[in-house]
């Protein structure tokens, strides 16, 4: 009696805990469906949410596009050479210095331009040298004659770069566009040499330093400074 009421224990304890894993097993699929519901629920709306965004950014005026596709470049540029930096090596170092240099120079050379257009292009003149004028430009419609003391020093009235040389004349291709030669005078100066303006260049040989200054419009007075902005003006046009 006793045997048979142990056996009917142990097969009660046994149905008992088979109920027990199958109430667990439901319980942990139930979980398991409502996750895969809930995943799949936030992908929907996270693809709808996309799908609205395209809509409306379809939507945009064209300004507005091209606007949105330059700051995602300049943010991808911008994080492309923040990840160079943080390399933090020589290799790194020299491409992001070259980078450097190129914008600088091409934002020099747009800048010139810009300054060329607004009026803002610098233009500094200088008299060559003290003395009397004997012949202008009015009288020999091509250059002027200044008499001055022997081995006066002579100045560029423009700056620009010494083309030619001898031993009584300096051709200087100045920097606004016209060419300047200057007869009577002992070069200090060589060919190639870059002048600034009233920088010394060299000195009176005699007594009379001649200077002819011409342009594409024609031969201009080198001691009119303003004939000679206005020339470079329209040259540079």
């Amino acid at each position: 009696m006793q045997n048979k009421y142990q056996k009917n224990l142990s097969t009660n304890n046994t149905f008992r805990a088979t109920i027990r894993r199958n109430h667990y097993e439901r319980i942990a699929a139930s979980a398991q469906n409502l996750e895969k519901n809930r995943k799949y629920q936030e992908e929907k709306e996270e693809k709808e949410r996309w799908k609205e965004f395209f809509k409306k950014a379809e939507n945009l005026p064209v300004s507005y596009k091209k606007l949105l596709s330059r700051t995602a470049v300049c943010l991808v540029l911008a994080l492309g050479i923040w990840g160079i930096k943080a390399l933090d090596t020589q290799v790194a170092n020299e491409f992001t210095g070259e980078i450097t240099s190129t914008v600088t120079e091409e934002e020099s050379e747009q800048l010139g331009r810009l300054q060329f257009v607004n009026g803002e292009t610098e233009f500094n003149y200088s008299l060559p040298l003290e003395g009397e004028v004997v012949e202008s430009f009015a009288e020999s419609e091509r250059d002027v004659s200044i008499k001055s003391e022997q081995q006066a020093q002579v100045k560029a009235i423009l700056s620009g770069t010494v083309v030619k040389t001898s031993t009584d004349s300096i051709v200087i291709n100045n920097a606004n566009g016209t060419q300047t030669t200057y007869t009577g005078i002992v070069p200090s100066v060589l060919a190639g040499d870059v002048v600034e303006s009233a920088q010394v260049i060299g000195s009176l040989q005699e007594e009379i330093l001649c200077l002819e200054t011409v342009s594409g419009v024609g031969y201009l007075d080198s001691l009119d400074e303003e004939q000679l902005e206005q020339a470079a003006m329209q040259i540079e046009s």
